[in-house]
């Protein structure tokens, strides 16, 4: 099951950066149906989250807070998605995620 789950949440993702590439406003981004999807899968996909953040930060963040209930980011790293980025790696190696 976690083989095919893990599948499932590839695609979703593809779909999502695929269909948002072009768009610039991050509520648009995060508000996609794949995106939904993927928060929906529940938090088996927070290590596979910070996996793909490892490879290629990427707004995740709102879904990791909703997954999480944490928001890991240094207030003066909003906004900077290189720096929230290793925040939430950060975070994810301290909770053995990554």
């Amino acid at each position: 099951m976690a083989k095919t789950d893990y599948h499932k949440f590839q695609a979703l993702k593809k779909v999502w950066k695929k269909e948002t590439a072009h768009l610039s406003s991050v509520s648009d981004i995060i508000a996609h149906r794949a995106y939904k999807e993927i928060i929906a899968m529940g938090d088996k996909v927070i290590p596979w989250i910070l996996s793909e953040m490892a490879k290629s930060p990427d707004h995740w963040f709102a879904a990791l807070f909703i997954l999480t209930g944490y928001d890991v980011s240094a207030s003066s790293n909003k906004g900077h998605i290189k720096r929230m980025t290793s925040d939430w790696l950060r975070w994810g190696r301290e909770r053995k995620y990554i």
